[in-house]
């Protein structure tokens, strides 16, 4: 009786650990993709979180740009859904949003694409209806500078 106790603790033990090599643990490639607390956008330091390093980074520098943006947009920072984020440049940043790129230091950035929700506020302060799409957040890979910020209804993913 005891023999047979032992193998079975024996295969199950030995399916465990052929169970925990199957299972791909979360990588720097997809670590970016869980969901942030607030309390660690609200702690982002601009000053001291340059350069940006990998994804991970990026994503938490584009959710305080965007948390910075709230005199011209409205919404809920549990509202945004990371739908990629990568190491380009500037120009090309700007082909894929189709905007201008005459006289563009080829900078390299951090591009990160949001699906999200939110309103609009205008000058004058009125507020739009919800608009629901894609918010778009480039970074200066070495510095704050060259950033902005882009907010479609039509999504484009990269």
């Amino acid at each position: 009786m005891r023999n047979q106790f032992q193998i079975s603790a024996l295969f199950i033990l030995v399916i465990s650990i052929v169970l925990a090599s199957c299972s791909s643990p979360a990588t720097e490639d997809d670590s970016y993709l869980i969901p942030i607390p607030e309390s660690t956008i609200s702690a982002f330091q601009e000053d001291q979180s340059y350069p940006i390093n990998n994804k991970l980074e990026a994503v938490i520098a584009a959710r305080h740009y965007i948390a910075e943006q709230s005199s011209r947009l409205v919404l809920s920072q549990d509202d945004l859904i990371v739908r990629s984020a990568e190491k380009t440049n500037l120009i090309d940043v700007h082909k894929f949003l189709s905007w201008k790129t005459n006289n563009l230091e080829d900078v390299p950035v951090w591009f990160v694409i949001f699906d999200a929700s939110w309103q609009g506020i205008s000058l004058a302060g009125d507020i739009s209806p919800l608009i629901t799409g894609c918010i778009y957040v480039y970074l200066n890979v070495k510095d704050p500078g060259h950033s902005g910020l882009s907010s479609r209804d039509d999504c484009v993913h990269q």
